[in-house]
């Protein structure tokens, strides 16, 4: 199960920063263990590294589009692209075109938005050092 990580973001800041307010959710979710290992090593290094981060963010409300994990504060959204379950929708063509309009949706809102999947997960640290740096 994924849910919100305690963070020192209040409601109000996130509303300032990003023009609304974040909707609290938690759902279960079944992750198969390949992307599960992926997903947690972002997380890990992101908490060793002292990266206050948000899970299953709330990006516009209107959509109700979430990221799996959003660092509010650099507006940086990472999102971990299961391919590896029996049956999934990041594979289906409807899936894949939802998946379009989110990243073209958060982009237009001024995210950046960082991909990964099983197999390059291990590459986020670099990309979020090279993130830093610009911003």
């Amino acid at each position: 199960m994924r849910g919100t990580k305690q963070s020192k973001w209040k409601s109000n800041d996130i509303e300032k920063l990003t023009g609304h307010k974040p909707e609290p959710h938690s759902r279960a979710v079944k992750i198969p263990k390949q992307d599960a290992k992926g997903l947690a090593y972002i997380k890990n290094w992101l908490k060793v590294e002292g990266v206050e981060y948000l899970e299953e963010f709330v990006f516009n409300p209107d959509r109700k589009f979430r990221f799996d994990v959003a660092i509010v504060d650099l507006m940086v959204a990472i999102e971990f692209e299961g391919l590896f379950s029996d049956k999934s929708r990041h594979t289906t063509a409807s899936g894949y075109t939802t998946d379009t309009i989110k990243y073209n949706m958060a982009q237009k809102l001024g995210w950046t938005v960082l991909r990964y999947t099983a197999l390059n997960y291990d590459q986020f640290p670099d990309d979020f050092r090279f993130l830093k740096q610009k911003k």
